[in-house]
């Protein structure tokens, strides 16, 4: 029923791939990755469900506990906030869900969000049953922050409808 996007904390968009693609350490799957340099990697068919939107109790979303199994993953290779030094460019911000407090967030490159709108775009119109495109910190506010105030939410969900 929805499109969550992410951002991966990774250097490099194969090593994302490599990293979320089937069992790891951290637990986490997802169906797509973009890279910083806009190449898109399918980790695995977006009929069958990933570990990456929080199992029950740990999301939430129109009255679902647990998106898991009622969501496609998509991680963009981004270090998110903090490490300054890694970034590939930064912007300082406040995260809506915690207005106070800014703090440096990697930019994310044009050509990832473009990938991005294509890919949101494709899936929209060769799924039916997907009714919106929704960030991490929506269906898991104050425990996730991705992807962030850096992430152009507003034009993944206006190529969502």
């Amino acid at each position: 029923r929805w499109l969550i996007h992410h951002y991966s904390v990774g250097a490099t968009g194969e090593g994302d791939a490599k990293l979320l693609h089937g069992k790891n350490e951290k637990g986490v799957s997802v169906q797509f990755v973009i890279g910083r340099d806009g190449k898109v990697f399918q980790i695995c068919d977006p009929m069958i469900s990933c570990n990456h939107a929080g199992g029950k109790g740990k999301s939430f979303w129109k009255g679902v506990d647990g998106l898991n199994r009622h969501s496609i993953g998509i991680e963009y290779t981004n270090y998110g906030f903090g490490f300054p030094e890694r970034h590939h460019g930064s912007v300082v911000l406040a995260h809506r869900n915690d207005p106070k407090h800014k703090m440096p967030w990697e930019v994310f490159p044009e050509v990832q969000i473009a990938s991005g709108v294509s890919l949101t775009e494709w899936l929209f119109k060769n799924i039916p049953t997907l009714e919106e495109s929704l960030g991490h910190d929506d269906i898991s506010p104050g425990r996730k922050s991705d992807p962030g105030p850096a992430f152009p939410m507003g034009r993944m969900r206006a190529v969502s409808k």
